[in-house]
């Protein structure tokens, strides 16, 4: 008897900043997705950072609220490919894509 085959979460960015630390990763299982964000100090614990995930018809599929230094758990992820874009002051610092296996 085999197990079924895991789920495969797989992130591709193609903007990326480097003054923020923005991290999207799945747990070891590929169960769930991690979003963490940090960025320069002078700016303070207060700072918030929006997760967007969207669908490939540009359908708002998650939306996840985060402060400075905060990880936040995106689960029940259905198989397919989205695009996410990571926002903070109303600027885009990150975005890219998201496939679901």
């Amino acid at each position: 008897m085999h197990a079924p085959a895991a789920d495969t979460i797989l992130v591709q960015k193609q903007l990326t900043n480097k003054k923020y630390k923005i991290r999207l990763y799945p747990n070891a299982n590929h169960e769930v997705l991690f979003f963490s964000a940090s960025g320069p100090a002078k700016d303070g614990d207060g700072k918030v950072y929006q997760l967007y995930l969207f669908d490939i018809e540009g359908n708002l599929i998650k939306q996840a609220n985060i402060r400075n230094k905060q990880t936040t758990v995106l689960n029940n992820l259905e198989k397919g490919t989205y695009v996410f874009e990571v926002f903070s002051d109303d600027e885009r610092i990150e975005n890219g894509q998201l496939f679901v296996r």
